[in-house]
């Protein structure tokens, strides 16, 4: 079974995007944000310079736009900082205020999916 859209890295200035299907094109369109092709890869461009990117408060609106749009992120311990990591610092930081979901892979085909909520709401 395919997985759902979801983030699979952030390498400024793109944040990649796999499994989208034309609904989850139009989720995101609907979010306000622009999908372009690079190559062989479904990525967003974002806007920044070489300060601290969990600070670029255009890269955090995009992950909350992304977020509101369905799209899970990516867990990869192979990554410094995969898709999911950054969205539990964000949400830490009160970038993103809402839950989000996380996408982790146990084996090839095998994924799974986890909410995270935001802390101290959980119950």
């Amino acid at each position: 079974m395919k997985p759902p859209p979801y983030v699979s890295m952030v390498l400024a200035p793109w944040i990649w995007l796999e499994s989208l299907d034309d609904t989850a094109l139009e989720w995101i369109a609907r979010k306000g944000v622009s999908v372009e092709r690079d190559g062989f890869r479904d990525v967003v461009r974002i806007a920044h310079d070489s300060g601290d990117l969990l600070s670029n408060p255009s890269f955090v609106d995009t992950m909350a736009r992304l977020n509101d749009a369905g799209l899970a992120f990516g867990e990869d311990y192979k990554q410094g900082w995969a898709p999911a990591d950054i969205m539990r610092e964000l949400q830490a930081r009160g970038g993103i205020t809402a839950s989000f979901t996380a996408i982790a892979w146990r084996g090839p085909g095998d994924w799974f999916t986890t909410v995270h909520e935001l802390p101290g709401t959980a119950t």
